[in-house]
């Protein structure tokens, strides 16, 4: 058996205790197993025949020992801890040295970290997806991945739901080879003029290929500078900001997206005929404008000169407050 997934069982200790006998064994999914603490401990006992690739322990409640029990792999190169229930000081990743060599994909998803945790964080030398989605409770922590092992490694960075201030986000820039950066409802409400710097400065990021700033609360100038010097960016998520006509513009003439989403966006102008003026309508392939006011002539428009976008108006009203029907 090389694959074995057993999500969502009530394992006990002598379930566990066959699964470390099976040798060939590379990817093991015991999310919500019920695994009880310290019941992992078994798999220190396995590291001179199982070769892990992959194991997902989502939803169960983890101790430090079991953190440690599976760092005798140093084989693993995906590891999903999702709401393990990781309490502040409890992640214990300090001592796992073999982890913080092998990984590539780690999922910290709901669970709480503080300050040491996400500094071992720091210290991985090869991760290059690492999702901390509602993980960070407390701002001034991603601020440490700053000329960090991992700010050299890291390509997918999943930081939604977070508490971030300014520090922390020159945290992020200083990963410098970022492709996806997810930034979803992160209360990004700073001074106008140093929001806009920072801002500027994501879009700086030279190799960024995805990002969503969606419902961070964006004041609605924020996005009104010209310059987007990224060549690389293909999707671009801001749902649920209110955008000026200045920004915009800015992202349709500087931009040459392939996927654009700005669903809840309250526009006060008439966004539709703006977009089918500007250079983006040549690389565009997928538009997302949903719960919008869309006027009626734009509209027609629209669905005449973009028969090559896949278009979402889903719950968009025209301009005498009907629900559009396409």
């Amino acid at each position: 058996i090389k694959k074995l997934d057993l999500q969502e069982n009530d394992l006990s200790f002598a379930d566990l205790d066959f699964i470390v006998k099976l040798e060939y064994l590379e990817v093991l999914n015991l999310q919500n197993c019920k695994i009880g603490l310290n019941g992992l401990v078994i798999f220190s006992n396995a590291k001179s025949h199982l070769s892990l690739l992959e194991l997902n322990l989502g939803y169960n409640i983890l101790s430090a020992s079991d953190i440690l029990a599976i760092n005798c792999f140093s084989t693993m190169r995906f590891l999903d801890l999702r709401n393990t229930k990781l309490e502040e000081g409890k992640f214990s990743f300090l001592r796992c040295e073999q982890l913080k060599k092998c990984l590539s994909v780690l999922i910290l998803a709901q669970n709480n970290l503080d300050y040491e945790d996400v500094y071992n964080l720091s210290t991985f030398e090869n991760l290059r997806k690492l999702d901390l989605s509602y993980s960070i409770r407390k701002p001034d922590l991603i601020y440490l991945f700053k000329n960090s092992c991992i700010s050299k490694s890291l390509e997918f960075l999943d930081l939604s739901f977070c508490k971030l201030n300014a520090n922390d986000i020159l945290g992020i820039l200083k990963c410098r080879n970022l492709l996806f950066l997810i930034l979803k409802c992160c209360n990004l409400k700073y001074e106008i003029i140093f929001l806009q710097k920072i801002i500027k400065n994501i879009f700086k990021i030279p190799t960024i290929r995805f990002l969503c700033i969606s419902h961070c609360n964006l004041p609605k100038n924020a996005l009104d500078i010209a310059e987007f010097s990224t060549k690389y960016l293909n999707i671009l998520h801001l749902n649920g900001n209110t955008i000026s006509k200045k920004g915009f513009d800015f992202i349709c003439n500087s931009l040459k997206l392939k996927e654009l989403s700005v669903s809840m966006c309250r526009f006060r102008f008439r966004f539709l005929k703006s977009l089918l003026e500007k250079p983006i309508m040549e690389t565009l392939e997928i538009f997302k404008a949903k719960c919008n006011l869309c006027h009626s002539e734009d509209l027609i428009n629209f669905y005449s000169s973009a028969n090559e976008i896949e278009y979402y108006f889903m719950k968009c009203r025209d301009e005498s407050g009907q629900i559009v029907e396409f």
